[in-house]
């Protein structure tokens, strides 16, 4: 997949922005951590689009980890239409 600079600067920022975040939210948001028997489900907001390597490999972790967590649903917010 080829990457504008443009695209790449914009893709490092949404990184390091979600790394940050993700430092600074309570433990338990994380799958891992998802006590059983609680209801627990995936909210996102993009599915993506063409079906590019690197989306089906997060496709692929997010279902492990919706295994791993028991996630009874799926809230999805963005535009996918």
């Amino acid at each position: 997949m080829k990457q504008t600079l443009r695209q790449f600067v914009r893709t490092l920022f949404v990184a390091t922005q979600a790394t940050l975040i993700g430092s600074m939210l309570p433990r338990s948001v994380f799958a891992a951590d998802a006590k059983s028997g609680g209801l627990n489900f995936f909210v996102f907001g993009d599915w993506g689009r063409n079906g590019e390597q690197d989306q089906r490999d997060v496709a692929a972790q997010m279902a492990v980890a919706a295994k791993d967590m028991d996630a009874k649903f799926i809230i999805s917010v963005g535009d996918n239409f």
